[in-house]
């Protein structure tokens, strides 16, 4: 059995997970249909971890290691407008991530090991609820995950149709940012737009606090580290003639090291209420961290680099264009890709790593990599431990949008 023998089953998967799509959390279907098929497989199989998370297990030959491959299952509330025979058929629901594919891409490798098992050691397949909430991964730690199921390593992927077509992307060390949420609530009083001496304008204060923000990254943070504030909504309780009592103030930062994100929440609980004030307003700060980094491990990205072909593959750019929604779909032959590890954050290294890491990779990763992303004709960014959920675009070639005939190929988006 080879990927290109299991290719024309694999699309029928993807076909039919991307036409029932389910939001994070709710994969009851997608987790019945990914359980069938692995005990099908012949692999044991553990539900409930997470709520809808699966995994299934495969052994062979004596050797006491064992690795974990990831995917994600759960969809978007995106309305799907393709037209597509096999699309969405929830009203108000896509697979416009791609976790479709990486579900049928793992289940694809569980297939093809199953059947040709030339390693020895234990393989966990993992398939993680909710990647888009930012919560699947850590409910399924806190149900016993990396306790039930030990791994010395764990590897995970996204496709990335902004990158040529056949090119791997990755590097050795932090990969992908960390994302926190913050939200900045103002008070003022509200009053007649015609009368604003008599009130407190937030809409004023507001602006001049979205304003502050933009010097965090450019006056108040070393210029070698990397970091982005954007402020990304702006909502307001007021009307065309009223002046508003309140102002929310939401927006998404992103950095690779912890004291880089200290250094963001600390500066903006220091700006906004001084600025409030000054317009005699008063100013609360939320800040929350969703994500984790994710930080390839030298010695595993070397293993895939050389897996893949080190010709074909390429350290991601600093800035990689993402591509606009579209759906297509698969006719053509698979191409065979690596998945690579993450090291977990010190903060999770009790239960996303167990023991010293190995010298070398298990001997079933250059066999493995064809079938865990046998769907694919484009090139990838792998992701790292399954706490570093990533969110990134999904299969798909570039220059389609939703609803425009396309050749064949493997659909789909970024959220």
């Amino acid at each position: 059995m080879t990927p290109d023998d299991l290719a024309p089953e694999m699309t029928a998967w993807r076909r039919h997970l991307h036409a029932h799509p389910e939001l994070g959390f709710e994969e009851h279907a997608t987790s019945d249909f990914v359980a069938a098929h692995l005990a099908e497989f012949g692999l044991a199989v553990h539900r409930g971890l997470g709520g809808t998370g699966v995994v299934g297990t495969l052994r062979a030959g004596p050797a006491n290691r064992a690795i974990g491959f990831r995917a994600d299952m759960d969809a978007l509330g995106i309305q799907e407008m393709s037209g597509r025979t096999h699309g969405s058929r929830t009203p108000g629901r896509m697979h416009a991530c791609g976790h479709d594919g990486h579900t049928a891409a793992l289940l694809g490798a569980a297939k093809l090991l199953a059947a040709t098992p030339d390693f020895s050691g234990t393989i966990h397949f993992i398939f993680q609820p909710a990647e888009e909430h930012g919560r699947g991964a850590t409910r399924m730690m806190a149900d016993g995950l990396f306790a039930r199921f030990p791994t010395d390593e764990i590897y995970g992927l996204h496709n990335m149709p902004g990158l040529p077509l056949g090119r791997l992307a990755t590097r050795a060390g932090p990969l992908m940012a960390a994302e926190d949420n913050f939200e900045i609530t103002l008070s003022g009083r509200g009053v007649h737009a015609a009368r604003p001496h008599k009130g407190v304008d937030p809409i004023v204060a507001g602006s001049a606090i979205v304003l502050a923000l933009q010097s965090i990254v450019s006056r108040r943070l070393d210029p070698i580290a990397s970091a982005v504030v954007s402020v990304t909504e702006f909502l307001t309780d007021g009307a065309r003639n009223v002046i508003p009592t309140t102002v929310c103030i939401k927006g998404d930062c992103r950095s690779f090291r912890p004291e880089v994100s200290q250094a963001i929440e600390a500066e903006m609980h220091r700006l906004a209420p001084s600025i409030a004030a000054g317009y005699a307003a008063t100013a609360e700060v939320s800040y929350t961290r969703e994500f984790v980094p994710t930080i390839n491990a030298p010695d595993q990205t070397a293993a895939a680099r050389a897996a893949f072909g080190g010709d074909t593959v390429n350290a991601p750019r600093q800035h990689l264009k993402h591509p606009e929604i579209r759906t297509i779909d698969h006719q053509e032959p698979p191409r065979p890709a690596p998945v690579l590890q993450s090291p977990p954050l010190p903060s999770v290294a009790a239960v996303s790593r167990h023991g010293p890491a190995p010298p070398r990779p298990l001997p079933i990763i250059s066999r493995a990599h064809a079938a865990f992303v046998g769907l694919n004709p484009v090139s990838f960014i792998p992701s790292g431990p399954v706490t570093s959920a990533l969110r990134s675009s999904g299969y798909g070639r570039r220059g389609q949008r939703i609803g425009q005939e396309v050749e064949p190929g493997i659909g789909i988006s970024r959220d």
